[in-house]
């Protein structure tokens, strides 16, 4: 995904002139440390407490079930709690691996910010990340972001 430089222009503006948001990239989340044996380990700590922005998809474990073609899987019950991450891509099939954990990233709204996120349909986050490991039976994540913006992307 792009960065529309018109959209991420305005979600800035929309932001507390204090510190604006560095733009980030997927491929940013995974580090330099390529010969580590745990996901865990190929990280960036440098982002740990960074304002960003990031585009992606809102997966929620809650919803995975709902999915197109999954209408048999019953693995999630609608009394477990739900997760909400933020995707390079639009679904998470529970019949393939998912994206490695340094390729998700844990969604924590902050008490003002409404997630209004279709299933499927790109956002821009703007929030605090943080180094942060999570495990979960759909998902494991190695990221944070405490969401304090919630940005449409712009779809055709």
């Amino acid at each position: 995904m792009k960065l529309t430089p018109l959209l991420l222009l305005a979600a800035l503006l929309a932001l507390p002139t204090q510190a604006q948001p560095q733009s980030l990239l997927w491929p940013e989340l995974a580090g330099s440390n390529t010969e580590a044996q745990s996901v865990f380990d190929r990280i960036n700590p440098a982002l740990d407490g960074k304002l960003v922005v990031i585009p992606g998809f809102i997966i929620e474990n809650s919803v995975a079930a709902a999915l197109p073609g999954h209408d048999h899987v019953d693995a999630l019950a609608s009394s477990a709690p739900t997760i909400t991450v933020l995707s390079p891509q639009p679904e998470i099939c529970l019949h393939k691996p998912p994206p490695p954990a340094n390729q998700l990233i844990q969604v924590k709204l902050k008490p003002d910010v409404k997630l209004d996120a279709e299933q499927g349909r790109p956002v821009y986050l703007i929030g605090e990340l943080q180094v942060d490991k999570h495990l979960s039976g759909l998902f494991s994540t190695a990221y944070t972001l405490w969401v304090s913006a919630v940005e449409p992307y712009p779809v055709p």
